[in-house]
């Protein structure tokens, strides 16, 4: 009976003293996420974290391990075939991003966009990997700037832009809210001369073209006109421009021969001509003399010009200034004379120290004329400040 009891407590200690079996630890899947990850960090490899990033797609560490693969991949390709030029290359992208977050959208542009910024890279899949970022980057700061000419300039200087759908996208809609006046004819021209030079073809160029000459047309704009006839010479659309541009060179010399006319005669040419395109400007110089009338300025007659010295009228002066393209000339005596508005086309391409002389005009709105010595071009100006010779009288 004792034996009995001896092997019973034997065994019951034997099994006590058995290992028990653990229970499997199950971990969650952001645990299993974080402990992949340390993996791939521990092995720092490309293929590592490519790994990463194909098992956990949905992962927040996701964006991370492709960051990483990409520049453990970039330092391999770098070590293993171009180590010379790692450090250019590293400069390189640390200037882009330095004057990316230190410089105006304007100053960015005229550093990169405006001028071709290569470093000198051999090795095709670093180059590639630096262009990208370099025009993703540009591309950035084309969209805040948003300037017609910064795209143009772009899009010149890198014709083999990885964005070029998205540049021409761009472009042609600006050229399309700014086709107004002869800048946008060339601006055109230079757009469509970039499709031929890299031998390829704007799909758009005719309708392009077509609006350009509605504007210039709608607005009765002659300069435009005449921009679009000498820049587009093959293009369908320039004989309708330039039908419009002899309409307008005929109204305008019908014009001339009244301008410095009296009220009755300005009434009459708007009578006898409603279709005329400078009926405007006719109605505008009649209300202008008739204002004169009604204020005892003028009181029926031409007054004569202000009194200006003998000695002034004599003398050659030379142009100091032109402001607003034409509007004001400033001479060198710091008098400053207002151009009539059908003459500021003339005086807006005066340069400075141009030789003046100066005459009195039978003109009543305008009672002076400047004339261009060298060219003989002459503009009727109404003075609106004395110069220091009149001052000092």
């Amino acid at each position: 009976m004792r034996k009995g009891w001896l092997l019973l407590a034997l065994l019951s200690f034997s099994c006590a003293s058995l290992p028990r079996t653990q229970e499997p630890v199950v971990l969650s899947r952001a645990e299993q996420e974080e402990a992949a990850f340390q993996a791939a960090e521990s092995k720092g490899t490309a293929e590592a974290y490519q790994e990463f990033a194909l098992r956990f797609r949905t992962s927040a560490l996701a964006p991370e391990a492709r960051r990483r693969a990409k520049d453990a991949s970039y330092r391999h390709r770098r070590a293993a075939g171009v180590p010379a030029l790692a450090s250019s290359i590293d400069e390189g992208f640390a200037a882009l991003t330095s004057d990316y977050a230190h410089l105006s959208p304007r100053e960015f542009l005229d550093r990169y966009g405006m001028h071709r910024y290569d470093l000198p890279i051999s090795d095709p899949a670093l180059k590639q990997e630096y262009a990208q970022k370099l025009h993703t980057v540009i591309l950035q700061v084309l969209v805040q700037q948003d300037s017609l000419d910064y795209w143009l300039g772009y899009l010149s200087v890198y014709p083999d832009t990885p964005y070029l759908a998205r540049t021409a996208k761009e472009t042609e809609r600006l050229l399309i809210s700014q086709a107004r006046g002869a800048l946008a004819s060339n601006r055109l021209r230079v757009y469509l001369q970039l499709y031929a030079k890299n031998n390829r073809t704007c799909k758009n160029a005719d309708a392009l073209q077509r609006l350009v000459v509605d504007y210039a047309v709608q607005r009765k704009d002659s300069p435009a006109l005449q921009a679009f006839v000498t820049d587009f010479p093959d293009s369908p659309h320039r004989g309708r421009a330039q039908t419009e541009l002899d309409r307008l060179q005929r109204d305008y010399d019908a014009y001339q021969s009244v301008i410095h006319s009296s009220a009755a005669q300005l009434e009459e040419f708007i009578k006898q001509n409603p279709g005329n395109a400078y009926v405007p400007e006719a109605q505008r110089r009649l209300a202008e003399i008739k204002g004169l009338r009604a204020s005892g300025i003028m009181p029926g007659v031409p007054a004569p010009p202000p009194p200006l010295p003998a000695s002034f009228l004599e003398a050659r002066h030379w142009v100091k200034a032109i402001g607003e393209s034409g509007k004001y000339v400033a001479l060198e005596d710091d008098s400053v004379w207002e151009v009539t508005p059908l003459d500021q086309i003339e005086s807006g391409h005066w340069a400075p120290f141009s030789d003046i002389s100066v005459k009195a005009s039978h003109d009543v709105l305008f009672p002076y004329k400047l004339i261009n010595v060298k060219s003989q071009e002459s503009v009727y100006v109404k003075p609106v400040q004395a110069g220091k010779a009149a001052a000092g009288r």
